[in-house]
Formats: structure tokens, C-alpha cells, sequence
């Protein structure tokens, strides 16, 4: 995902502003990555261990 965002932010039509999505069992991840590194958003959608996703955020 960092290397993603590194990408992305080299694109000319880049605004400055990233999201990750995440299903299922990657909800969590979509929470918990973006965080930390540095993405401005990041939605789970229908996603597993929410709980333990929050408590570590």
C-alpha cells in the first residue's frame, strides 16, 4: 500500500487526497494501513474483527 500511494502521488491528476477499500476479511487492513500510512481515508466494507481493528487503532 505505501508503495501505491508513492505512485500515485506522482500523477499529474492527483488532488493530494487517497482512499483504500477493503472487503471481508481485508476490512480491517483498510482500516488499520491507511492510518498509518498516510492515506487520508480508508473503508471496510462488510469487514471481519472490527473490534480488534479499533482497539489497535
Amino acid at each position: 500500500m505505501a508503495d501505491t500511494l508513492a505512485e500515485v502521488r506522482k500523477l499529474p491528476r492527483f488532488n493530494g487526497r487517497a482512499a483504500a477499500t477493503g472487503f471481508c476479511y481485508g476490512g480491517p487492513y483498510a482500516i488499520l494501513g491507511p492510518k498509518r500510512l498516510g492515506y487520508d481515508a480508508g473503508i471496510s466494507c462488510h469487514g471481519e474483527g472490527q473490534g480488534q481493528a479499533r482497539s489497535a487503532a
